[in-house]
């Protein structure tokens, strides 16, 4: 049976346009998942699909599934004898062929990740040239504020001081601790 698969999303293309991709291919049931309703027919589609049946996609992007789980489940679906094709891409089964775009999507993906790391690194290097840059999660409160607060604790309960100031219990104790720290060390 040759089972054609949409989703529609505000993200991806309209069904018309995913079915008109796919009206070249003869298709024996469609299946539409809708990610606003929130529908899942894709899981019951996978569960019925048997060897000599095939999926046809109009792209990857219909595919909810990160990068490292399409390769995951065309391997799953191509192991059980179900023929693969994308209109956009080709033909993946379980020959040559197949292999070949399924080891170069797996490479496409490895070079993906590397890019953004070098892209990462490169713009973290450009940054720390900037002498006012600080790494990681900005501090939501000042050093004043907290130590504020921390005075505050000699007086008020942990509670109060959280409704005064606005500082979260577990904030307050963690700073607490770094201030007795430091007054050890120094």
């Amino acid at each position: 049976m040759r089972y054609g698969y949409i989703r529609t999303s505000p993200f991806h293309e309209s069904q018309e346009h995913q079915q008109m991709c796919l009206s070249r291919y003869s298709i024996d049931k469609y299946v539409i998942d809708d990610e606003q309703t929130n529908t899942r027919e894709f899981q019951k589609l996978r569960s019925q699909m048997t060897d000599g049946d095939t999926l046809i996609i109009p792209s990857l992007t219909v595919i909810p599934k990160g990068p490292s789980q399409l390769i995951t489940l065309f391997k799953e679906l191509t192991d059980k004898g179900i023929t693969i094709t994308i209109a956009e891409t080709g033909t993946i089964d379980q020959s040559s062929i197949g292999e070949l775009i399924i080891n170069m999507i797996e490479s496409f993906m490895a070079f993906e990740k590397h890019r953004v790391i070098e892209t990462t690194q490169a713009g973290k290097k450009k940054a720390k040239e900037n002498p006012d840059f600080k790494e990681g999660r900005p501090k939501k409160y000042s050093d004043d504020e907290l130590q504020r607060a921390l005075e505050l604790l000699k007086q008020y309960s942990y509670k109060s001081v959280e409704e005064i100031t606005g500082i979260s219990v577990s904030t307050l104790t963690r700073e607490k601790k770094k201030s007795k720290m430091r007054k050890r060390r120094g």
